[in-house]
């Protein structure tokens, strides 16, 4: 019911009144299916009906007398494996419904969810709980990814020994059911962190929980008041990765379940990382004891994506890490740039260090002052004196994102000041250079061929519209309402304010969200792998259902798929090139 609730509340906020009517006008129908991420007016018919067709079949299945035939495939299914008849036959009555995959794989998973008496599809289970094991086949065929779904099925009730303690509870919450067959079939990523502390099912899976910021920065704000000291930093960073576990869970449940859309779900993964990052750096001013402690904690400032409010399920942290020395006495200026380091240095390998607990972040520091080779923390003076002399353009392009996450109010202030004044007050990049940069980054780090391709560095995708967008908003940063970090944010604002036009603005935008869909969809199927997307990959067929593609035109699903990005990329690359000037790097397809 989540599609046809948001589809309501998106009506009413499109005609601005409470009605349920679908506009009848293909330009207004066409805005709606867009407005809920669908790429084209038939991806959406093609859900509406799907889920009209849903809801009518669970009518009927209330009339006494009605039952759908699919629900007698799956309870047949089921009863012939309780009754000792060959794996075979159970699979090939499952084989037409679960399409995807090939009898073998049916047979496989059927083998291990029936292996024991009380396993989910067991004889002692279907005596106990007959209906289990055909809802759990039903919901699972239902899935974007029915295989991945009974896989990670079968590796959960292995880990509890059993349906008994789970069995009757998943039966009678349908959405708690659904949301977990949902995570299941659409990240690998969560799915492993789920089943390897299954004791976060009951929090996680309550129908009434959900992740909001305040939540997030209760639980971290209470670790730290109640770290003291070194000896208690083993337990403190186990707490630590399990908070980040728990919420990063919960996020991911919100977001495959329709909860929680992309901006949402950004949001809330970058407020995590916030708490995660200014806990550690409380953690490693403590565990370093006197005279490091006598000083104020030093800013970790964010940048890219984290510093956006815009960060993904694996992204990186990019940080960097700088202080006051006007604020310190002359004693502590002769220990302040080595303790700050130790600081810096412990803050980073409590943030990144592994953990069975949970998993770490990827901390980059490479675009810190002077680069990778530069000190990893820098005083204020010794940030301006780097600005003044050394720094190129592109690193004042770089400051529109850069956010200060842990500091104190007088220093979160200078630093906000200071980034608003190297970002916006200075000359835009010269527009040929900004395309070399863009150049280079296609070739050296997309690694795209003509049948693989790279949402990120590739042809036309997100790099090609942040550099564009930051681009505008350097040469209108006079103009004080174009002063955001937050990509999507600064894009409107642009159009607002007549720097862009609207319908170019709204597409892009479009294509934007687009980008970042597969980018956060990537992220949940291929945790810390390369971003890139192959016309072979298994999992194509899955990322273009998390998109809403489908086939259409005499186009298989993946060819749609690929057709849209082509046209979305072509797109992007355009606005770039008619904004700045041309980028010397071909699209991928133009190899065919």
């Amino acid at each position: 019911m989540g599609f046809l609730r948001r589809l309501e509340h998106r009506i009413q906020m499109h005609r601005s009144h409470q009605t349920h009517e679908l506009p009848k006008e293909k330009q207004a129908r066409t805005a709606l299916a867009e407005s809920l991420g669908f790429s084209d007016l038939d991806a959406f018919e093609d859900e509406y009906t799907r889920h009209k067709e849903k809801v009518r079949k669970l009518a009927q299945s209330l009339i006494p007398g009605q039952d759908s035939s699919s629900k007698s495939v799956f309870q047949k299914a089921c009863n012939d494996l309780a009754e000792g008849h060959s794996l075979q036959s159970a699979a090939e009555q499952l084989q037409g419904s679960i399409q995807q995959a090939s009898l073998d794989e049916i047979k496989a998973l059927l083998k291990r969810l029936s292996k024991k008496a009380d396993s989910p599809l067991g004889a002692v289970t279907q005596e106990k709980l007959p209906l289990l094991g055909p809802t759990l086949l039903e919901e699972a065929t239902n899935s974007s990814d029915a295989i991945s779904a009974l896989h990670f099925l079968v590796e959960l009730f292995e880990r509890l020994g059993g349906p008994w303690l789970y069995g009757q509870w998943l039966l009678d919450e349908e959405p708690i059911r659904r949301r977990l067959i949902n995570l299941f079939a659409k990240s690998p990523t969560l799915s492993e962190a789920l089943i390897n502390h299954p004791e976060n099912l009951e929090t996680l899976f309550s129908s009434h929980r959900t992740i909001d910021p305040t939540i997030i920065r209760d639980r971290h704000r209470a670790l730290s008041e109640n770290y003291n000291s070194a000896e208690q930093q083993e337990d403190a960073i186990a707490n630590l990765r399990k908070l980040k576990r728990e919420h990063m869970l919960g996020i991911g449940l919100m977001y495959v379940g329709g909860d929680a859309e992309l901006e949402k779900t950004s949001e809330l993964l970058s407020i995590l990382a916030d708490e995660q990052i200014k806990a550690a750096t409380w953690m490693a001013m403590k565990s370093l004891g006197k005279p490091t402690t006598n000083l104020a904690l030093p800013a970790v400032v964010g940048l890219g994506k984290l510093g956006a409010g815009e960060l993904g399920f694996s992204s990186d942290l990019d940080i960097f890490f700088i202080y006051d020395s006007d604020a310190l006495s002359e004693t502590q200026k002769e220990y302040a740039q080595d303790s700050y380091t130790k600081i810096a240095q412990r803050c980073l390998s409590i943030l990144s260090q592994p953990h069975e607990q949970g998993a770490a972040y990827q901390v980059d520091t490479r675009l810190r002052p002077s680069g990778r080779h530069g000190l990893l923390v820098v005083s204020l003076a010794a940030f301006d004196r780097y600005h003044e002399e050394h720094a190129e353009a592109w690193e004042r392009q770089s400051l529109i994102r850069a956010r200060p996450i842990s500091a104190s109010e007088s220093l979160k202030q200078a630093l906000d000041k200071r980034f608003a004044h190297l970002a916006y007050e200075h000359q835009a990049p010269e527009a040929h250079k900004l395309a070399h940069l863009r150049a280079r980054m296609q070739k050296e780090l997309a690694s795209e061929t003509a049948h693989k391709v790279n949402p990120k560095y590739g042809y036309g995708g997100l790099v090609d519209i942040e550099f564009l967008v930051q681009w505008l908003q350097m040469r209108h940063g006079s103009d004080s309402n174009v002063r955001t970090p937050h990509t999507l944010s600064a894009l409107r604002k642009l159009s607002e304010a007549g720097y862009f036009p609207k319908n170019q603005a709204k597409m892009l935008e479009h294509c934007y969200s687009w980008f970042r869909s597969i980018e956060q969809s990537l992220h949940l199927m291929k945790p810390y792998g390369q971003l890139f997307i192959s016309r072979d990959d298994p999992t194509l067929s899955k990322l273009a259902a998390s998109l809403r593609v489908r086939a259409r035109d005499a186009m298989s699903v993946e060819e749609a798929f690929f057709a849209t990005y082509k046209q979305n990329a072509e797109f992007c690359r355009s606005m770039f090139e008619e904004y700045l000037c041309k980028v010397d790097a071909a699209a991928p397809w133009s190899e065919q």
